[in-house]
């Protein structure tokens, strides 16, 4: 594939998640302010950018590979995420003077090393003889 081919691809499946996320959203908004049709439509728009974008596109690009390869390269990106990339937002959130901001990348970042932690169990328990250990 060509390489801007696939970076609009992956730009393609960024908004298509962030659509899914935002309307998921909206949805449970309406829902708890007893707006259920309101809220249906919200959820149809969510699953249209899921089922029908997300996915078709995610496996135009290749996103999914082998159990054992899926791990590994979440694992990296976990890692890269926790330590580098929310560390790197908090810092400038904070320098910026949005400490609540700030908190919530770092926050965020717990998590992400957690999953990380899950991940590696995960891929100890399905490849004993990793040497990701």
């Amino acid at each position: 594939m060509h390489p801007a081919t696939r970076q609009h691809l992956l730009a393609a499946m960024h908004q298509s998640a962030f659509t899914f996320a935002r309307y998921r959203l909206c949805a449970v908004q309406a829902r708890h302010n007893g707006r259920e049709e309101l809220a249906a439509l919200f959820d149809d728009t969510a699953g249209e950018a899921y089922f029908d974008h997300f996915a078709k596109e995610a496996v135009l690009a290749g996103l999914v590979a082998t159990e054992a390869e899926n791990l590994h390269q979440l694992i990296e990106e976990e890692a890269r995420d926790a330590e580098t990339v929310y560390q790197d937002y908090a810092a400038q959130a904070d320098a910026a003077g949005d400490p609540e901001v700030g908190r919530c990348f770092r926050e965020v970042a717990e998590h992400e090393r957690r999953r990380r932690g899950r991940l590696l169990a995960a891929l100890r328990a399905f490849d004993p003889a990793d040497p990701a250990r």
